[in-house]
Order: C-alpha cells, then structure tokens, then sequence
C-alpha cells in the first residue's frame, strides 16, 4: 500500500459522498424515489471495500479510525432516509392525519440534516487525513503502516433518526 494510493482512494472517498449526499437529497425531496440509490452496507461501497481490506495496513495513521465511524454513521443515516422516504411522500392523504403527515416529515428532513452533518464532518476528516498523509515523511509513514495500535470503538453511528 503506497501513499499515492491511499491519496486516491481518499479523494475518491469524498466524491463519492457527496454523489451519495445528493441521492439523499431526492430521498427528501421525493421527486422521484427511483433516482435515489439503494443502500449498501459501508462494507460493499467503493469506499468500504478499500477500506476494509486494507484495514492492517492503514488503521495506524492518524485519523483513520475517526474514518470508519463516520462512514458506518453516514451510511446508517441514508439507509434510514432510504427506508422511510416512501412511507413520507406516498402517504399524502392516505390514512393519514396532516399533523401525523406533518410531523413524518419532520422527522424525515431533521434525518437529512444529520445526513448532511455526517458527510461535511467525513469529509472533513478524509480531507484531514489526506493531508497527514501527504505530509508525513516516508520513515514516519513507513512506520504508521506496519505499528499495530488497538482500534477505537466510537458508538455515535448506532445513533439513527
């Protein structure tokens, strides 16, 4: 695993959330539902799948562990935007009260709120990473590659609308 390599997927990390951002944008909207993308766990994105199977290679760098915590957040928070925005938008009138639509949809934009949060806050933290990458000397990165370094445990992800 190369500094140019984890430069890369870094960056391709961000534009592809914010790609996932704008399908949570429909999913608020309600446009059309079928232009929204359905959720993958963060194991199986782009992103996730790098991730994860280099894990022991890049889980000591600075900044790394902060990462995965909020890519499983931001993927929690879609996935719940994902599952309700039918019951939000295709219930207008059915069986349905205006103040109980109206607080659904409350709810469902206060979901999308966080959703945004969670993305500026990872993509400030992949940008930070980034940046430490591309800064740390060869010897220093060398060095982070290999250490071993006991994972941190973040439960704010298990955190949903």
């Amino acid at each position: 695993m190369n500094r140019q390599t984890i430069i890369t997927s870094l960056q391709d990390a961000r534009v592809a959330h914010h790609r996932w951002l704008k399908y949570g944008k429909i999913l608020l909207d309600g446009d059309d539902l079928r232009k929204a993308q359905t959720p993958l766990k963060r194991t199986e994105c782009g992103f996730g799948k790098w991730f994860y199977s280099n894990k022991e290679h890049i889980k000591n760098i600075p900044g790394f562990n902060d990462i995965e915590s909020l890519h499983a957040q931001f993927h929690l928070l879609y996935d719940t935007l994902y599952l309700n925005a039918p019951k939000v938008h295709h219930s207008k009138g059915l069986f349905s009260s205006k103040r109980k639509q109206q607080a659904l949809f409350q709810k469902h934009d206060e979901c999308f709120r966080r959703l945004n949060k969670a993305s500026k806050d990872l993509d400030h933290k992949l940008e930070q990473v980034e940046k430490t990458v591309m800064l740390m000397s060869d010897r220093l990165f060398e060095r982070n590659k290999s250490r071993r370094r006991p994972t941190e445990n973040n439960n704010e992800a298990s955190k949903i609308c």
